[in-house]
């Protein structure tokens, strides 16, 4: 019965996805020769790496020498604009109305539909940019780049969740949160490197979880290993919100059941 239901749930999150890529590129079509062909899926699926590519390229030249290792700092770059989609698209999230009018459909189904709409060219410019830095001579360690790309999909998800069902389409509070969002940027170990940073401020700085992923992230590529850096932390965190995510969202839908 469970098996039943979970196959269920997948199907529709399937289905819904590829409903939302339909809908949101619709308008994006090239026609050649009686062939129809979507441009404006592929289009938003490469366009951020432009912006990913030339971020990453300028810091990691450095100033003044001080450069970062392109083998990890790409990706960083790469996992962190795709972590603020997904964390966006959560919480200003609104389905579609004959989306959640049809049978076998709720919020939940269409909000993870949202994120695997997301998290599918996320996937896609990681490999675009996997193989170009393999063909380039880059040596990559593919397993932590990919751990990291699943946790930080998984942490965006079940954090958009929570800010979603927190924000309550408030708007004040959601432009406060994208200050919290740029602050993360500088705060979580990718343009500035929170173990260098003095104990009073690394110690506070080490409450934040990103901090944990993205310096073990790091670790091959530096070999420099932090005693106080624990990716189970990072873990144990993403568990927390695993369990608190679904409450909060029944918390909330009941509300707007109400009103």
């Amino acid at each position: 019965m469970s098996r039943n239901i979970n196959r269920n749930f997948l199907d529709q999150v399937i289905s819904s996805s590829f409903i939302k890529l339909v809908l949101d590129n619709h308008n994006s079509y090239l026609t050649t020769k009686g062939l129809n062909f979507n441009w404006g899926i592929v289009w938003n699926m490469l366009n951020p790496l432009i912006i990913v590519i030339g971020f990453a390229v300028l810091f990691s030249t450095g100033i003044r020498g001080q450069g970062r290792d392109l083998e990890y700092f790409l990706f960083l770059i790469l996992f962190w604009f795709g972590f603020s989609q997904i964390v966006n698209k959560c919480i200003n999230f609104k389905p579609k109305p004959f989306l959640i009018d049809k049978k076998n459909l709720n919020f939940l189904i269409l909000i993870t539909a949202e994120t695997v709409s997301q998290v599918i060219p996320l996937f896609i410019r990681f490999l675009l940019c996997a193989f170009a830095m393999i063909f380039l001579g880059y040596e990559l360690n593919l397993y932590h780049l990919t751990y990291c790309f699943i946790l930080i999909s998984l942490f965006a998800f079940f954090y958009g969740c929570i800010m979603r069902s927190m924000i309550n389409e408030n708007s004040f509070l959601s432009d406060a949160h994208g200050f919290v969002i740029t602050g993360l940027f500088f705060l979580s170990s990718i343009l500035i490197s929170v173990p260098l940073l003095p104990e009073n401020i690394r110690d506070i700085l080490l409450y934040n979880p990103l901090v944990h992923l993205f310096e073990w992230t790091k670790y091959p590529t530096t070999g420099i290993f932090y005693e106080f850096i624990d990716l189970n932390y990072f873990l144990s965190f993403l568990f927390w919100m695993v369990i608190l995510a679904p409450i909060l969202l029944k918390i909330y839908l009941n509300r707007l059941d109400k009103t």
